[in-house]
């Protein structure tokens, strides 16, 4: 049986979440910057060796948002009609509020994509401190993948 590609991603994000959950130093932005590029640069190579059509770190999608405005992922890559976005989270601080906007961000795409176009958004959030059960419970309502040091991905556990 093949591996799937998402899983496999998600994966090396749990690997990277559990190598920079310790590494909070002084400077909290310019180690949340830090996280956000290594972590895009990895999502980039990954979905350019998968075959699939990946987005330079920190792209502003160039599709109609619900409510006009434009909003930058800290990665993002398309496959086939499914377009996946990255927020990454290097903080001291409980992860739930950056989900809900990451995923009001996700939801302004969604609700301006045009029905023929067989177009999907999904949410992948890695987060260095583990996210707490009610925000885990509205990712899950949401389609959102999270991935904490706490709570390795399916694919993790299974994995050989």
């Amino acid at each position: 049986m093949a591996e799937n590609p998402i899983g496999l991603l998600l994966n090396r994000l749990y690997d990277l979440c559990l190598l920079k959950m310790d590494d909070k130093g002084p400077n909290r932005s310019a180690e949340g910057h830090k996280f956000e590029d290594e972590t895009s640069e990895q999502i980039y190579h990954f979905a350019r060796d998968a075959g699939f059509d990946p987005n330079p770190p920190r792209t502003t999608l160039n599709l109609p948002t619900r409510s006009g405005n434009a909003h930058q992922f800290d990665a993002s890559f398309r496959t086939g009609g499914d377009i996946f976005v990255v927020e990454c989270k290097n903080t001291r601080e409980a992860a739930k509020d950056y989900l809900y906007y990451f995923n009001a961000e996700i939801l302004d795409y969604v609700h301006a994509i045009d029905p023929q176009q067989s177009l999907s958004m999904k949410g992948i959030f890695l987060s260095t401190v583990p996210v707490a059960h009610s925000a885990w419970r509205y990712g899950l309502a949401y389609g959102i993948r999270i991935v904490d040091p706490d709570s390795p991905p399916p694919e993790y556990v299974l994995k050989d």
